[in-house]
């Protein structure tokens, strides 16, 4: 891997557990951003989803400036949302009544 941001991306992606498919497949910023856009659809807000893709857009300025803490954090903001959701879809599976007796 060549370039230095992209270096940072994933790493940075790494640090925070990202779902992220196998390095060899992002060869670029380009499918750096796809593929966590990729994650980011099955988001129903869509403010919540615009506030996730912005962070992963900061993320990505970040990186081309060198600087791995904000990329870090504009990837955390797009996690925290990713988190949120699926910690709301466990809440209302585990609140639904059982039917089994």
């Amino acid at each position: 891997m060549n370039d230095p941001a992209l270096a940072l991306l994933i790493q940075a992606a790494r640090d925070l557990g990202w779902p992220l498919p196998s390095p060899e497949s992002i060869d670029s910023i380009e499918a750096f951003e796809r593929a966590c856009f990729a994650r980011l659809d099955h988001i129903k807000g869509g403010q919540d989803r615009a506030h996730a893709k912005n962070g992963v857009r900061s993320a990505i300025t970040a990186a081309h400036e060198g600087n791995a803490e904000y990329a870090r954090a504009g990837l955390w903001e797009a996690a925290k949302v990713i988190h949120l959701e699926e910690y709301d879809r466990d809440v209302m599976r585990l609140s639904r009544p059982s039917h089994a007796a």
